[in-house]
């Protein structure tokens, strides 16, 4: 069953719809975005942003919702959750601001989708192994395992960024550190230029996870 979630102290404002089991974060930290980009770029209004393992796309609407940017492009590997998605887009008019795919591998968006901010809450743990007692779904959010899906981003995404681009990653401190994924990020040609930790902690709902949220700045270099 659709879900529908007001989104908080919008200019539109959205309303958006998902099913229960797509939230990996997006109704909770998800929210945090909109005060993280507020403090690193003051009054910056952003051309086109990429929401990555996008889910229903919490953070993209939020911030489409917010006027951080002026359009989003979302996708991720599970269908249901882009369909999710597109209905949202269809129920609040405004399609011709929202583009959506369903992939699971970078280097297969298409070559002329162009973003000046790209976001993500991706899965945070390397393995199963690092969680207990939580179910197959969650398992499905919160697990990459050995980081493939990380590597085939930062291998791709670099051919997506406009020039001035910057890549905002949430990030799980129980999961890993920003040097965990400093050699994909060297590799693909760019660096790490930030790191900021939430000063928030998450405990989702139907779990044992405890998060503290990171965030990873990375651009291309010169």
């Amino acid at each position: 069953m659709l879900e529908f979630l007001p989104l908080p102290y919008g200019k539109r404002p959205i309303t958006m719809f998902y099913e229960q089991e797509q939230d990996g974060g997006g109704t909770s930290f998800g929210m945090e975005y909109d005060k993280i980009i507020a403090k690193l770029y003051p009054e910056r209004v952003f051309t086109r942003c990429y929401e990555w393992c996008s889910g229903p796309g919490f953070i993209g609407y939020y911030l489409l919702d917010r006027g951080v940017c002026q359009s989003i492009c979302l996708s991720d590997m599970y269908s249901p959750s882009i369909d999710s998605a597109n209905f949202t887009a269809e129920s609040n008019q405004c399609k011709d601001q929202v583009t959506t795919y369903v992939l699971d591998d970078l280097s297969l968006l298409p070559a002329e989708e162009k973003f000046d901010l790209v976001v993500g809450n991706p899965p945070h743990f390397v393995n199963k192994k690092s969680l207990s007692h939580v179910s197959d779904n969650q398992i499905r959010c919160a697990v990459d395992q050995d980081w493939k899906t990380h590597q085939n981003f930062f291998k791709h995404i670099g051919n997506h960024l406009l020039p001035g681009g910057i890549i905002l990653l949430q990030e799980n401190m129980y999961g890993s550190t920003a040097d965990t994924f400093a050699p994909y990020v060297n590799e693909a040609g760019m660096s790490i230029t930030n790191v900021i930790k939430s000063t928030d902690w998450w405990y989702p709902s139907n779990s044992d996870l405890k998060l503290q949220i990171y965030y990873i700045e990375i651009q291309k270099n010169d």
